[in-house]
């Protein structure tokens, strides 16, 4: 699926996974690197690289139950937010 037509969409789906799922530090680089170049379009790929690492399930569990889970939802939203507007660079400058 991931190697179909790169749509806005598409983009958004891709960067709201993976900014949830738990992968070790500098494991998101060698994921994004062998997806590129395993044929992933590069604005999968982008979003990948700047999704992965930073927040996951658990650390968002974590912000959810000793702070807020507005906060939380928010920490997600903005890196979903980076990872798409990563993606739609990537793009339309590839």
């Amino acid at each position: 699926m991931l190697g179909a037509q790169v749509t806005f969409g598409g983009i958004l789906l891709v960067a709201l996974v993976s900014a949830f799922l738990p992968v070790p530090m500098a494991f998101d680089v060698a994921i994004a690197f062998i997806a590129w170049r395993s044929g992933m379009p590069l604005p999968h790929a982008v979003k990948i690289l700047c999704t992965l690492g930073i927040v996951s399930v658990y650390s968002l569990s974590v912000v959810g139950k000793s702070l807020s889970w507005r906060i939380t939802a928010a920490a997600n939203a903005t890196v979903a937010a980076l990872g798409t507007l990563a993606g739609l660079l990537a793009r339309f400058i590839a």
